[in-house]
C-alpha cells in the first residue's frame, strides 16, 4: 500500500487506478477488513464518476476494446460498493437513476457477460431494499407492507429471467453448479433474506420486550407468516447450495462472498427457530452452516472462524433465554416441539398451480387459503407447525434435508410463490395493523450508534 500513487496521481490514470482500487477493496474485504475495503471503493466510485465511466462510453471515439473495459469497470466497482454497503450498514455512494453505463442484455450475451449483467440486476436490487426498507434510526416504516409488495413482485420477474438465462446459458449439469450460476442463485436469496428482515429483527426485539416485560407476543397474520417462512425458505436453501458447492471443493476460502451468505442463512434461521420459534426449522438444516464453516475453517479461512464464533454465542444466548424465561408461560415451547414432528398446517397453493390461478380465481384461492386455516391459527400448535420444504409446495414434498439428484430442480427459483405473497399482504387488512404496533423507532430501542445491525448484511 506504501506504493500507491497519491489521489492527484491516481487521477492521471483513472481507468488504471479504478481498477486497482477494485482489487484493493475486494483484498480488504477477503481479510474481513469491511470499513477498509468500503474506504477503498468509495475511491474508485469516485475516480470513476470523474471520468465519466458511470455513462454510456462512445466506442466510435474511444474505440469498443477501450469502451467495453470502461464499462465492465464500473459495473465492477458498482457491484462491489452495494455489497460492501449492505456488510457494513451504509447507504450506497450512488443512486441508480444517475448511471447510464452499457449493460448488455443477458440473452444476447456470452456466459460471462451475462453473469455479469444478471448480477447488476441483483445488486441494484440490494440498492433498492437497502434504500426503500431500511431506515437510519432502525424502526419499521408504515410503508413497509407496500413496498415489500413490489420488491416481490420484482423478484418474480428477475427469478423468470434468471431462470431463463440459467437454463439457457448454464446448459450442462457441470455448469449447473458452476460458481456463476450458483452465485446468482445465492444472491437472489440474498436479496429475500435482505427484503424480510428488517421485519425479523423488529420481531425479534418485540419477542425479547415481551419476555422482559412478562407480556405475550402479538398473534401473526397468516401473511406475515408466510412472510416469515419465505425468508426461511430462501435462508435453507443458501445453505443447500453451499453445501452441494462443499461436497465437489468449490467452497471459496478466500473470497468472502460464500462465507458471508453462510454467516446471514444460518443466523436467520437460529433467529427464526430457537429464538423467536416461530418457523421451526430441522436440525439437519442448521447444521449445514457449521459443517460449511468447519470446511473453510480446515482451509485455513480465519474469518470463518470468526463466523463461527458468532453463531456460537448467538446459540448460547437463545438457550438462555429460553431457560431464564419458561416458554410455559406462553404456551410455546413445547407446542414448537411437537410440531418439528407434526408438519400438519395446509399447504399455500402449489407453484403449478398459481401457473393457472389469476385475477378474481387468485384472490379466491387467497381467502380459501386463510379461512381454512383460521380456526386453527387460535390454537398455539398451529401457529407453529409448518415445516421447512421448498417454497410453497410443503405438502407431499421432499424437504431441503435431502440434496436432490436434479441440482437445478432443487434449487430452482420460484416466481409464482413470490406472487402469491405478495397477494396475501395485499389481501390480508390485518397485516397493517400489526406492522402498526411494531414501532421500535420510537422507543429507541434500535437506534442510534448500533442502528447498523439493522443494516448490515451478516
Amino acid at each position: 500500500m506504501s506504493v500507491l500513487p497519491d489521489t492527484p496521481e491516481l487521477h492521471e490514470e483513472p481507468v488504471l487506478a479504478v481498477e486497482v482500487l477494485n482489487l484493493i477493496a475486494l483484498y480488504f474485504y477477503c481479510l474481513d477488513m469491511r470499513q477498509t475495503a468500503y474506504s477503498y471503493i468509495g475511491r474508485a466510485l469516485r475516480i470513476a464518476l470523474v471520468d465519466g465511466m458511470h455513462t454510456r462510453i462512445p466506442a466510435d471515439l474511444l474505440g469498443e476494446k477501450l469502451a467495453e473495459r470502461c464499462a465492465n469497470i464500473w459495473w465492477t466497482a458498482y457491484v462491489l460498493d452495494r455489497t460492501l454497503s449492505s456488510a457494513v450498514g451504509a447507504p450506497t455512494s450512488v443512486q441508480d437513476e444517475d448511471i447510464k453505463a452499457y449493460l448488455a442484455p443477458p440473452q444476447q450475451s456470452s456466459q460471462r457477460n451475462a453473469t455479469l449483467s444478471l448480477h447488476v440486476r441483483l445488486s441494484r436490487l440490494i440498492s433498492q431494499i437497502l434504500n426503500e426498507l431500511y431506515s437510519a434510526d432502525g424502526s419499521l416504516e408504515a410503508s413497509y407492507l407496500s413496498k415489500i409488495r413490489s420488491l416481490l413482485r420484482r423478484l418474480a420477474e428477475i427469478a423468470e429471467e434468471l431462470e431463463g438465462t440459467i437454463n439457457f446459458k448454464f446448459k450442462s449439469s457441470l455448469d449447473t453448479l458452476s460458481k456463476g450460476a450458483t452465485h446468482l442463485r445465492l444472491l437472489y436469496h440474498q436479496c429475500i433474506i435482505l427484503a424480510i428482515r428488517p421485519l425479523l429483527l423488529c420481531l425479534l426485539q418485540e419477542r425479547l420486550k415481551s419476555l422482559q416485560d412478562g407480556t405475550g407476543m402479538q398473534d401473526l397474520t397468516g401473511s406475515i407468516r408466510d412472510l416469515l417462512q419465505t425468508c426461511a425458505d430462501s435462508a435453507a436453501k443458501t445453505l443447500a447450495i453451499l453445501c452441494a458447492l462443499a461436497e465437489n471443493n468449490m467452497l471459496d476460502n478466500f473470497l468472502p462472498f460464500d462465507l458471508e451468505f453462510t454467516s446471514s442463512a444460518a443466523s436467520v434461521l437460529i433467529i427464526l427457530d430457537d429464538i423467536l420459534r416461530i418457523v421451526p426449522v430441522g436440525a439437519s438444516v442448521k447444521r449445514r452452516g457449521n459443517k460449511i464453516l468447519l470446511d473453510m475453517k480446515q482451509r485455513g479461512s480465519v474469518p470463518a472462524q470468526l463466523r463461527q464464533s458468532e453463531l456460537d454465542r448467538l446459540n448460547r444466548l437463545a438457550k438462555r433465554l429460553w431457560e431464564r424465561f419458561p416458554a410455559a408461560m406462553y404456551g410455546t415451547k413445547t407446542k414448537h416441539l411437537q410440531d418439528r414432528e407434526a408438519h400438519s398446517r395446509t399447504s399455500a397453493p402449489s407453484a403449478d398451480q398459481m401457473k393457472n390461478i389469476s385475477g378474481a380465481d387468485r384472490a379466491v384461492s387467497i381467502a380459501n387459503y386463510h379461512n381454512s386455516a383460521s380456526g386453527r391459527e387460535q390454537e398455539a400448535v398451529v401457529s407453529h407447525t409448518r415445516i421447512l420444504t421448498s417454497p410453497v409446495q410443503t405438502h407431499g414434498t421432499t424437504p431441503l434435508d435431502l440434496i436432490s439428484p436434479d441440482l437445478a430442480e432443487q434449487f430452482e427459483l420460484s416466481q409464482d410463490h413470490m406472487l402469491f405473497v405478495a397477494d396475501q399482504l395485499n389481501a390480508d387488512a390485518d397485516d397493517a395493523l400489526f406492522l402498526s404496533n411494531l414501532d421500535f423507532g420510537a422507543s429507541g430501542s434500535a437506534s442510534g450508534s448500533g442502528s447498523n445491525w439493522l443494516w448490515s448484511m451478516s
